[in-house]
Formats: structure tokens, sequence, C-alpha cells
């Protein structure tokens, strides 16, 4: 087996860490006032609406939505400098073995705390919210999660979309150049606390 498979099927076992879906995953942010912000205002705004939250619950919930996001931007240029470094070795003639590997761990390394930060969302959300609000929070991420299934469903998935020619290839699929798929890439994003 070639030296360059090897390295991409370590690579892919260092990036198969679990995914973290949840409402505590930020939109992406796209700068001041810009599509980020306003995804993550109509986001506020769902919460309060839905969970009936008061001034207080919802400025406590305001700040955790912004910290999750300003830290999401960090990890999320860690995640692509990994990818990129990943990627430029294995396009290499003879890849430096040492370098992919060390840029897989860092891969694996940043994913797993992008895991953490959304779980860490969610559990200083959840302790805003009264019993009642924390019931309406699991159905909500409930309902949402039904929505991404079914659009998943109606365009008939990554693979359907493929053989139309419309979007990316699936990950680890023919065509897919990516060493290791995205966290939070496919389908939409979560509702909630804003990344």
């Amino acid at each position: 087996m070639r030296t360059g498979a090897i390295l991409a099927l370590a690579c892919a076992a260092a990036c198969a860490l679990p995914r973290t879906s949840s409402m505590a995953q930020p939109p992406p942010n796209r700068g001041e006032g810009g599509p980020g912000e306003a995804m993550a205002e109509a986001q506020q705004a769902r919460l309060n609406s839905e969970l009936g939250l008061n001034t207080n619950q919802a400025d406590a919930i305001r700040k955790i939505m912004y910290d999750t996001r300003r830290n999401m931007i960090q990890l999320r240029a860690d995640q692509e400098a990994a990818r990129a470094e990943i990627e430029v070795q294995m396009d290499s003639d003879a890849p430096d073995e040492k370098a992919v590997m060390a840029a897989c761990e860092k891969l694996g390394q940043v994913n797993a705390e992008i895991a953490r930060n959304r779980v860490r969302n969610q559990l200083e959300v959840s302790k805003i919210l009264t019993p009642e609000q924390r019931v309406k929070m699991k159905q909500l991420r409930e309902r949402m999660k039904q929505r991404r299934e079914s659009r998943r469903r109606e365009s008939g998935g990554e693979e359907g979309r493929m053989r139309e020619g419309r979007g990316r290839p699936p990950p680890g699929g023919p065509g897919d150049r990516r060493p290791c798929p995205s966290p939070g890439k496919p389908g939409a994003p979560d509702i909630g606390p804003a990344e």
C-alpha cells in the first residue's frame, strides 16, 4: 500500500470524532453586522419568543451566544489551518509523515474542543432556564432535528445532490479532496445559542 494511502487512512481515522449537533451550534460569523450576526439575532429572538425568556435570561443567553461565536472563530481558523496542512502534505510528491500526523492530531484536538464548546454552551444556557423552559428547549431541538432530517430526505441527502450535479461530494466519497469531513457543515445550522 502506498505511503500516501496509508497517511490518508490515518488522517481519516484521526478525524473520526463524534459530531455534536445541538442547539448550541452557532452560525458562521461573517463579520460585524453581517449575515452571521443577523442569524444570531434571529436565533435569539426565536428563543426569546418560544421559551418565554425574561429580560435577564435573554441578556445572559445573548452573552453566552456572543462568547461562543467569538471562541468558534479561532477554533474554525485552527481547524482550517490543520486541514490545509494535511492537504498540502498529501498533495506533495513525498508527504512528510510526521507533519501529516501532527496536523491530524491538531485537527482531532480542535474538533474535540469544538464539541466541548458546543456542550459547554448548552450547559450554560440550561442553567439559566427554568425547568419548564428546559422542556420547551428540548422540544425545540427535536423539531429542528426533524426538520433537518426532512430536508435531507427531500434533497436526496449528500449523495442525491451529487448525482444531480449539485453540492460537494459526500465526505470520503469519490471526488472528495477534503482530508476530513467538516463538523456541522452538512445540513442547516441548528437554532439556538449562536456560534
